[in-house]
């Protein structure tokens, strides 16, 4: 049993990585972003622009990556949230991106069952360009809070800067889970993942990512639970750094 299931999941690895890397061929392709697209990424930057201060340093769980929070509270709770995360990852920004986009990977729904969040679906819909996607995502939240529902547009986009950035923001689809869900609680979130690549003196290409997340968690929720929470969505920085990690060459490298 233990055989078949290291079989499954070399081959879930498999699939990930030729399904990411057509998406790198498409992004060094530099596709153009439609009209529409390109005013959703300007408002966002705009947007996240107005944020610069009252960021405080969030103790980061993983070593190389820094984070930094910033709360909208009201007593001992949360209903908004801003979490920032940065650091040098040894792939391409056309690599990182991929990874991130690729926000139903079976590596990634995989996780969601050890942790029993109940649904990361992409949704299929009409004249889609190849730049961008819709998902459904549903994670389970600490007795007695609901599970939460997030429905979110994704859009990439290759930058003069010698990299990619991708665009997030929510959608209002009403989704139907087939029933076993309990009651859902709408939160909403947007989001910018920048990746740049940079010069190495390893020969080992490396890029810089930073994410910038907005969180509205659709009600007011305890502190704990919202920087546990940020951890966790902000982690995905420091996944991307582990899956490509090459310390052995760029150690190599250096010598």
């Amino acid at each position: 049993a233990n055989r078949l299931q290291e079989k499954f999941r070399r081959n879930a690895k498999q699939v990930d990585k030729e399904v990411q890397e057509v998406l790198v061929k498409r992004m060094k392709q530099a596709a153009v972003s439609g009209e529409g697209q390109e005013k959703t990424l300007i408002e966002l930057q705009n947007f996240f622009g107005k944020e610069n201060f009252g960021w405080k340093e969030l103790k980061s769980p993983d070593q190389g990556v820094e984070m930094h929070i910033k709360k909208k509270k009201n007593g001992k709770k949360i209903k908004i949230a801003f979490g920032k995360a940065k650091c040098i990852a040894d792939c391409t920004a056309e690599e990182a991106v991929a990874w991130y986009f690729d926000f139903c990977s079976r590596e990634r729904k995989k996780v969601d069952t050890k942790e029993k969040n109940p649904a990361r679906i992409d949704l299929r819909k009409k004249n889609l360009k190849e730049n961008e996607k819709f998902i459904a995502f549903v994670r389970k939240s600490p007795f007695p809070l609901n599970k939460r529902e997030f429905i979110m547009h994704f859009i990439w986009r290759k930058n003069e800067e010698n990299g990619i950035s991708v665009a997030v923001t929510s959608a209002d689809d009403t989704i139907d889970y087939g029933g076993g869900m309990g009651k859902l609680v709408k939160g909403k979130s947007q989001a910018i993942f920048t990746t740049t690549n940079i010069s190495s003196t390893s020969g080992v290409k490396i890029c810089k990512m930073e994410l910038v997340q907005r969180f509205d968690m659709g009600g007011h929720i305890p502190v704990y639970i919202v920087n546990k929470s940020i951890h966790k969505v902000l982690g995905v920085i420091n996944t991307i750094n582990k899956t490509f990690q090459k310390d052995d060459e760029v150690n190599k490298g250096e010598l």
